[in-house]
C-alpha cells in the first residue's frame, strides 16, 4: 500500500497547526509579515522533501502552502514565500531550477493571489466554498 497521499494531507495538516499555534503567540502578531513568509517557505521545502511517486511536473506538492498563504495573506506574502524553496532548489543544484521555480512556485502563487480577498487577512472569515471551488478548476 502506498501512504504518499495521506503522508502529505498529515504533514500539511501538522505545519498548519504549527503555524496556528506559533500564530497565538504574542511576539509573532508584530512579525507576522516577516513570519508568514519564513514559515511557508520552510513547509514548502518539507514538502519537497516528501516526493510524490512518478516523474511529472508536480512531483511534490511544493506549491500547496504557498497556495494556502496566497489566499489567506495575498500575493506579497505568497511571493516572498517562493524565495526561500527557489533559493533551496538553487542550492540543491537541481536541472532547471528557474523553470521549475516558475512552474511550482511562482505561477501558483501569483495565479492563487488573483482569488485573495482582504476581509481573509483578519483570520476571522472562513474562504468561501465558492472561492474554493473556483480555485480547483
Amino acid at each position: 500500500m502506498d501512504f504518499t497521499a495521506l503522508t502529505h494531507a498529515c504533514t500539511l495538516i501538522a505545519l498548519s497547526y504549527m503555524a496556528l499555534k506559533i500564530r497565538n503567540l504574542p511576539v509573532m502578531e508584530r512579525l507576522q509579515a516577516l513570519a508568514v513568509p519564513l514559515l511557508t517557505g520552510a513547509a514548502s521545502i518539507v514538502m519537497m522533501l516528501l516526493p510524490l511517486p512518478g516523474d511529472s511536473l508536480f512531483s511534490d506538492l511544493k506549491f500547496a502552502p504557498i497556495v494556502m498563504a496566497s489566499l489567506r495573506f495575498g500575493w506579497v506574502s505568497s511571493l516572498l514565500s517562493a524565495l526561500l524553496p527557489a533559493g533551496y532548489m538553487l542550492l540543491e543544484s537541481k536541472p532547471n531550477w528557474g523553470m521549475e521555480a516558475v512552474q511550482g512556485l511562482l505561477l501558483p502563487a501569483v495565479v492563487s493571489s488573483l482569488f485573495h480577498r482582504k476581509q481573509y487577512d483578519s483570520g476571522y472569515f472562513f474562504i468561501r466554498l465558492a472561492d474554493g471551488w473556483s480555485v480547483s478548476r
